[in-house]
């Protein structure tokens, strides 16, 4: 996996042999509590190497030193799922940041999730300097369901999704908040068919970047002279474009592309329709009059 990560000019990190050295000398797996995940250090040295590796292309952001939490100990008598009983010392460290988070997670209920992995948040942060840090779309797995505050205070904005399935609609999360930086998150024992969905990765196919095609042939139409219908629902802004509304022909698009402002969305084609899902904020009613909607055919291999 590694070696094709390589190939493909991946950026990634591996934190298997950074917990193994650290586990020699400190508690980075509880033994009993929650077993199944690292536990808050484990979390913390962890996620550190993941920030440092972030700080190769966003500067403002920076790997965790001990002092950025509060760290102590709390006994824990039960299991967190069956509750069956135990007794054990388990670190736990609080992020005094969190304070200047804002949760926006309700104003996207309307957000397209997989019903099997919920998992969903939206978060500001309000700190001073945050305006300086990049806004990240963060698919994770279970590692950091309840460890939000490790992350949420490293980025201007963060998107979290339950990974593996939703990992699918990656073009759709992309739409929706436009981030700066996107980040997979997965264990190794959950890089398998029982949790991600390999054929249906592997039938992906991704628009090229709207930069690497706008030389070749295309159609190109102002939005205004398109059939367009929008809903808005709650933060989510849907646009649905009949691709043959002003022309004769019926020609068949093979992928397209919405542009508003310094914004391209990647169009869902079906046929003659065409859909994209934006949060509101990025299209406004402003934004409409002067968008414009870019569609192409594929030229001989390209894929």
């Amino acid at each position: 996996m590694y070696q094709k990560l390589k190939e493909y000019n991946i950026n990634y990190i591996s934190n298997v042999e950074l917990l193994e050295e650290k586990s020699l000398e400190e508690q980075v797996f509880n033994v009993k509590y929650d077993a199944g995940h690292w536990n808050d250090q484990g979390c913390f040295y962890g996620t550190s190497h993941l920030l440092e590796k972030i700080s190769e292309y966003f500067p403002g952001v920076r790997p965790y030193l001990p002092d950025d939490f509060i760290c102590s100990w709390r006994e824990e008598e039960s299991l967190p799922a069956s509750h069956f009983r135990i007794r054990e010392m388990a670190p736990y460290f609080a992020n005094p940041a969190e304070g200047g988070i804002t949760e926006k997670t309700a104003e996207f209920s309307s957000v397209r999730l997989n019903e099997n992995y919920p998992g969903f948040g939206v978060y500001k942060n309000e700190n001073p300097g945050s305006r300086q840090l990049p806004r990240v779309l963060f698919f994770h797995g279970s590692y950091y369901n309840s460890r939000i505050r490790f992350y949420d205070t490293s980025f201007q904005e963060t998107y979290r999704v339950h990974n593996y399935e939703n990992f699918i609609d990656f073009d759709y999360y992309f739409n929706l908040f436009q981030p700066e930086c996107v980040i997979l998150e997965t264990a190794e024992y959950a890089t398998t068919r029982n949790y991600f969905n390999i054929d249906k990765l592997k039938a992906k196919r991704l628009n090229p970047p709207l930069s690497q095609v706008m030389h070749t042939p295309h159609d190109s139409y102002g939005l205004q002279e398109l059939s367009c219908h929008t809903e808005r629902q709650d933060g989510i802004t849907t646009i649905e474009i009949n691709l043959h509304s002003n022309q004769e022909d019926i020609t068949e698009y093979d992928f397209g592309y919405l542009v508003m402002g310094e914004y391209v969305f990647d169009l869902e084609l079906d046929g003659e329709r065409a859909v994209c899902a934006a949060a509101s904020e990025y299209a406004a009613d402003s934004a409409f009059d002067s968008a414009r909607v870019e569609r192409f055919v594929k030229q001989g291999d390209e894929d």
